[in-house]
């Protein structure tokens, strides 16, 4: 119609629907919860968003394929190299405000794992022994988008040993060269599933409308928020 405005699309941006869900949600939500759950949660999401964009990246020239013995994956870098230590310490971050979060203050195991921590002792053993029986970190795996390959980053808990792509980290991470020459696209994998695994296992089932979808894995979602006021369940991966 003549004199008629045109539409402007007024669609809320990923920040202006984050906001409004937080605002919703802290109406219900704890304090305790609030201060670190979800300020931690924004932080870790923001993160794991970055590394998929960052190994998608390193996939650009190496294609991932079906078999994890290929030589795609024996391929190292500085670059691959530089994301093992990023996305590394970012599954060290991960595991260390899990094991502080304010939802398990009355979990006797946590609260005494959090002496270790606190004295400057948490290691990759202290969360292999508290957190990943709880929600089944040995058994999980994530299959590729496209690629018929199932991941499992953390299947040496079982064997009660360390991933090789984390013990390689914990060994090098102090030299970059020597990280390079034994960092390979395999373990940057190995390293973004483990990250997604453990977030993953940090949130809980259908948490919240709005998703952010993985580009890497299949089926797997997180919330933009934490259901602060829901019963906390844990979010097990889904056995292979």
């Amino acid at each position: 119609m003549e004199g008629e405005k045109k539409r402007e699309d007024k669609s809320p941006s990923f920040a202006e629907s984050l906001a409004a869900d937080e605002e919703q949600l802290m109406e219900l939500a704890e304090p305790g919860i609030i201060l670190e759950d979800q300020t931690t949660w924004r932080l870790l999401l923001a993160e794991y968003r970055r590394l998929e964009s960052d190994f998608l990246g390193l996939t650009y020239y190496i294609p991932l394929v079906s078999d994890l013995k290929a030589p795609n994956y024996n391929f190292g870098s500085p670059a691959t190299s530089a994301f093992g230590l990023d996305a590394s310490t970012t599954v060290e971050t991960a595991f260390r405000r899990f094991l502080r979060s304010p939802r398990f203050d009355d979990d006797r195991g946590f609260v005494e794992a959090r002496k270790t921590e606190t004295k400057g002792k948490a290691t990759m053993n202290l969360y292999r022994e508290v957190i990943a029986p709880r929600y089944g970190l040995a058994e999980g795996g994530l299959r590729l988008i496209g690629v018929p390959l199932l991941v499992r980053p953390f299947d040496s808990f079982a064997r009660g040993e360390n991933p090789e792509w984390f013990r390689t980290y914990s060994r090098l991470k102090h030299d970059r060269i020597d990280l390079a020459a034994e960092w390979t696209l395999r373990f940057a994998l190995e390293s973004l599933a483990g990250l997604a695994l453990v977030l993953r296992a940090f949130v809980q089932a259908g948490l919240a409308p709005l998703v952010v979808e993985s580009e890497v894995f299949e089926n797997l979602r997180f919330p933009r928020v934490l259901n602060p006021y829901a019963g906390w369940e844990p979010n097990v991966p889904a056995k292979p």
